[in-house]
């Protein structure tokens, strides 16, 4: 089983360009809550480095609207037969600590006429 914790329909496609899943979003979404830090500031323009101190979760409504202060939950612990789709950024955060991960595999993504991502042929793990 599949929780989609990213504010996409996340479209799964067989490398004949058939839809053959589609797994909705759960109405929650994983944010990563990062400390920034200023390594540089050359030419008086800021370059942070991100440390990731949590990840948890927030209504998609409250992410898409950009509510300050959103209501928010901790990310899931493991449940048995549930893999969790979240952002690359997410599970780079996690990488090592989890393996119920996954990440759509954008670099193989399925474009509209338009060039935007219609679905992917599959997961990444970290």
């Amino acid at each position: 089983m599949f929780t989609n914790l990213t504010a996409h329909e996340y479209n799964r496609y067989d490398f004949n360009g058939n839809l053959v899943q589609t797994v909705p979003p759960s109405g929650m979404v994983a944010r990563i809550i990062n400390t920034r830090i200023v390594v540089d500031n050359t030419l008086d323009v800021p370059t942070v480095k991100l440390i990731p101190q949590s990840i948890e979760l927030i209504s998609r409504d409250a992410m898409l609207k950009r509510v300050e202060n959103p209501e928010t939950t901790p990310f899931p612990a493991p449940q048995q037969n549930t893999f969790f789709i979240v952002s690359d950024q997410v599970a780079n955060a996690l990488a090592g600590t989890r393996s119920d991960l996954r990440v759509p595999d954008t670099d193989a993504a399925v474009l509209d006429p338009n060039g935007r991502i219609i679905g992917v042929p599959g997961f990444i793990t970290k």
